[in-house]
């Protein structure tokens, strides 16, 4: 029989894990300046619909959403309002867009496993990854995941840096210009 949701238990049932892994220390690094740098722009959500949200609206409500309906009700609330700097605005909105396409990268390093993997040339045993595969155990039936080499995820760490620094410095205008 060739169940696929079989064939998915079996290839996790065959998965091995270590912790502490030494030679992933580089990848762990950018990893956790990733999530790091998420969190400031998790922060600027809240900022920006505190700043943005009518005096009457419920700030409350919008504490229990994911981060994606934040986001998008971000740019909802910079839509809607022409009483702010268009410059910043429109900054913004390209911006928190920017983010929205990242959320898919911080959701596969935050909510699955960080698996190395060796080229056909490299010995395990002895030489350091050449890279990580994070697999996304809800999609591996179907072959979902990422593969992520150290300069990409440099680059992740050095965008999601430099949109939560420009998103704060942005918000920070649009209150001078309010």
């Amino acid at each position: 029989m060739n169940n696929p949701m079989s064939a998915y238990i079996r290839s996790l049932s065959q998965m091995g894990f270590r912790s502490n892994f030494e030679e992933l220390k580089p990848w762990a690094d950018k990893l956790g300046q990733f999530l790091v740098n998420f969190g400031g722009l998790e922060f600027a959500t809240h900022k920006y619909i505190a700043m943005l949200a009518a005096d009457d609206a419920d700030p409350d409500r919008v504490y229990d959403w994911h981060l994606a309906e934040r986001i998008k009700y971000v740019i909802e609330l910079l839509t809607q309002r022409r009483d702010v700097d268009d410059k910043g605005r429109q900054l913004a909105i390209r911006d928190w867009n920017e983010v929205l396409k990242m959320c898919e990268w911080r959701n596969h390093i935050a909510h699955n496993p960080v698996l190395p993997h060796w080229g056909w040339n490299k010995n395990p045993a002895s030489d350091p990854p050449d890279g990580i595969s994070i697999p996304d155990l809800r999609q591996l039936r179907h072959g979902g995941g990422v593969e992520l080499t150290l300069p990409v995820l440099e680059e992740l760490v050095t965008v999601s840096a430099n949109l939560s620094r420009r998103l704060i410095e942005t918000a920070i205008a649009l209150l001078r210009n309010d």
